[in-house]
């Protein structure tokens, strides 16, 4: 029997500026498990501009954060997951929430409203749990969901990414003598080369 209406508990929806603290109280108790997925790493692959979807279970507890940002031309009205470096760009969905849940928040006029017409998640890790589940929930709730494979592996050839000039640079050498220098004023350094 088909519903138009997910059933699940009520919801409430609250839709920051910015990147709000909620998001570094849920990212304790996420999903993915990625704790660094906090409020400072979203701001900085958003440069500090955008806006945060929370949704909040009848108790209050947080259920989810979908961090935003602006993309492309802004006619369009693109967002996506903003993020520091990729292959983390997730969102963060409490631990025990239940697909049902999920769909019943994107299914919500207010999330459509703030997610836009078109929002993109990743680049992340194939096997990513949070993933699974909003995509799984997105299309229950009537979204359109793609997906694009971009690749398994990648190879950073740090010799050729200078041309015919010396990488790194004086330039960069010095800026990063100088961001060393500062770490060290707040303890002790140590260098580790992690491989496979």
């Amino acid at each position: 029997m088909y519903n138009d209406r997910i059933e699940a508990a009520p919801l409430s929806m609250e839709l920051h500026d910015g990147f709000p603290d909620a998001i570094d109280l849920l990212s304790v108790g996420s999903l993915c498990r990625n704790a660094f997925l906090r409020s400072s790493w979203y701001s900085a692959g958003a440069a500090g501009e955008g806006h945060t979807l929370i949704a909040k279970r009848a108790d209050g507890a947080l259920l989810a954060a979908i961090p935003t940002t602006k993309m492309g031309p802004s006619l369009i009205g693109v967002k996506k997951v903003p993020g520091s470096y990729w292959p983390f760009r997730s969102v963060l969905v409490a631990e025990d929430a239940h697909v049902l849940e999920l769909a019943e928040m994107l299914s919500q006029d207010a999330a459509r409203k703030a997610l836009g017409p078109i929002w993109r998640i990743g680049p992340l890790a194939a096997d990513d749990a949070t993933t699974a589940i909003v995509t799984n929930a997105a299309a229950m709730a009537g979204w359109s969901v793609l997906e694009r494979r971009v690749g398994k592996s990648w190879l950073l050839n740090l010799e050729e990414i200078g041309g015919d000039r010396a990488w790194p640079s004086k330039s960069t050498t010095k800026r990063l003598r100088q961001y060393e220098r500062r770490l060290s004023e707040q303890g002790q350094l140590r260098w580790r080369h992690v491989t496979g």
